[in-house]
């Protein structure tokens, strides 16, 4: 079990480094398999979930980053889902809480997109470009 757990350890080293380097695909595949390899390492859902928040902002729409993606929402999703959304990612990605490399930055990824899905101006605008 203990050589499961410094594998998994070695393997998040890399992910970090891929994250460095913006390989974001490279970085939450390598958190994967550390996952997979020894589930309870400390910080490894929160460094997953600070991956995907970055992979899902590279994703455009009209120009324009995809907030619903950065969410993991559906671009059907009402207010009332993306504000608990929002607010389960919040504590999970807060830099207080999240001592992992990139929350700073996932943390004001999805704040930005929780201000501009609830401001409905924005959030129609947004649609107008999809269409």
């Amino acid at each position: 079990m203990e050589a499961y757990r410094e594998e998994a350890l070695r393997v998040k080293q890399i992910a970090e480094r891929r994250f460095v380097e913006k390989d974001f695909t490279g970085a939450r595949s390598y958190a994967l398999k550390a996952r997979s390899l020894f589930p309870d390492l400390e910080g490894l859902s929160q460094m997953i979930a600070t991956f995907e928040v970055y992979l899902a902002s590279q994703c455009r729409s009209g120009g324009q980053i995809d907030y619903y993606a950065v969410l993991g929402l559906k671009p059907s999703a009402g207010k009332r889902e993306v504000k608990k959304q929002y607010k389960k990612m919040a504590v999970l990605l807060h830099p207080d809480k999240n001592k992992c490399i990139g929350a700073d930055g996932a943390f004001h990824l999805i704040s930005e997109a929780w201000g501009f899905l609830s401001n409905e101006f924005n959030k129609s605008t947004f649609y107008y470009k999809r269409k």
